[in-house]
C-alpha cells in the first residue's frame, strides 16, 4: 500500500481480517461503490472504485461539511484468512490546499518577524507575532489528524460490518 510521503500529514492505518474469500469480499464492496450512496451515517455521501487488489473510497464533495479523508485499501490472503490493509489520509487536493496555505503563512511569519525586528529591534516583538501563527498552524492541524482518526473508526465499523470481519487491528 502506498505510504504518505512525508512524515507530519496526518494518516491513520488499520488492517481488517475475514472469513471471506478475496473475490466474495471484492463482489460485496462492488455492490456498494456501483450505487454511490449514503455511507457511514446518514450526512456522507462515498463513492469509490476498484482496483486489480485494492480499493479507493472518496467522499462526494460537499461545501458545509469538513472534507472527509480518502480511504484507499488492497486486499490479500494470509492463513486461509482474507486481509484488507486500509490506510485513511488526505486527498490530493487537501494536501495541495494544506502546502499553499502552510507556504502562505510562512511567508506571513517570516514577512512578521522581519517587519518587527528592523522596526522595533526587538526580537520579543517579533516573537509575540510569530507565536500567533504557530498556534494557528497546530490547531489546523489538530483539527485536522480528529478529522483523520473519527473517519478512522467509522471506516472501520463499516467495512467490518461489510466484510464480516474480525476485530480491526493496527
Amino acid at each position: 500500500m502506498n505510504q504518505p510521503t512525508m512524515k507530519f500529514i496526518p494518516y491513520k492505518k488499520y488492517r481488517l481480517y475475514t472469513r471471506l474469500p478475496v473475490a466474495d469480499a471484492k463482489q460485496r464492496l462492488q455492490e456498494h461503490l456501483d450505487s454511490p450512496k449514503k455511507w457511514f451515517t446518514s450526512s456522507y455521501v462515498c463513492d469509490g472504485e476498484m482496483a486489480a487488489d485494492g480499493f479507493t473510497i472518496f467522499r462526494v464533495g460537499s461545501l458545509r461539511v469538513p472534507k472527509w479523508p480518502d480511504i484507499k485499501g488492497q486486499f490479500s490472503t494470509t492463513d486461509g484468512k482474507t486481509c484488507i490493509d486500509v490506510c485513511l489520509g488526505l486527498s490530493r487536493l487537501d494536501r495541495s490546499l494544506a502546502a499553499c496555505a502552510i507556504g502562505f503563512l510562512l511567508i506571513i511569519f517570516i514577512g512578521t518577524i522581519w517587519s518587527s525586528w528592523t522596526k522595533t529591534q526587538s526580537f520579543r516583538a517579533a516573537f509575540f507575532l510569530a507565536s500567533f501563527l504557530f498556534v494557528g498552524l497546530l490547531i489546523v492541524y489538530l483539527v485536522t489528524t480528529v478529522n483523520i482518526l473519527v473517519a478512522a473508526n467509522r471506516s472501520k465499523k463499516f467495512l467490518a460490518q461489510l466484510f464480516e470481519a474480525e476485530e480491526p487491528t493496527l
